[in-house]
């Protein structure tokens, strides 16, 4: 599935025209490359993921996109914890683990147009997957929902491209 996956957005990457914002209807579809900070307090070590995001434009002002994103090779780390346990039994260790990230979404997205740049607002949703594998046990997976609410700069590069950094 990972290659499928891979393959695919080589050849949507090749083959698709980036886009600029237009006054009707346009197709999105944009590679995406990310870093992402955790809370402390996830024991998962902050790392980039790499995905797309695929939709709809309606107009100069208003986009609905899906997205997906998926971890490099993020680390489940439980340092910050050890020491307390320890305190109760100076032999035990905890084990570092690989731990597979995926974010399935939807957001909403409002341009406010300036010339040939564009800040904009995002707000979307999504279901976050965790999948760690355990020796063990084989793999464990859980999943939460996620919320997204964050602002962005667009530059338009050419009349069919754009650059796009958002937080």
């Amino acid at each position: 599935m990972k290659k499928q996956l891979q393959i695919t957005m080589l050849i949507v990457c090749a083959f698709a025209q980036a886009h600029a914002q237009v006054e009707d209807v346009s197709i999105i579809a944009t590679p995406t490359l990310s870093y992402n900070w955790f809370d402390g307090k996830s024991t998962i070590e902050n790392g980039a993921m790499w995905g797309f995001q695929t939709g709809f434009a309606f107009g100069r002002y208003v986009e609905l996109r899906g997205t997906y994103e998926q971890s490099f090779n993020m680390k489940q780390n439980f340092g910050a914890y050890e020491s307390d346990i320890q305190k109760l039994d100076p032999n035990f260790k905890f084990t570092d683990r690989k731990i597979d990230v995926h974010k399935v979404g939807a957001e909403f997205k409002a341009n406010i147009p300036i010339k040939n740049y564009a800040p904009y607002i995002i707000l979307g949703t999504g279901v976050q997957t965790f999948k760690r594998n355990i020796d063990s046990m084989g793999t464990y997976k859980n999943q939460n929902l996620y919320a997204t609410c964050g602002i962005g700069f667009k530059a338009n590069l050419t009349n069919r491209m754009t650059f796009n950094v958002e937080g």
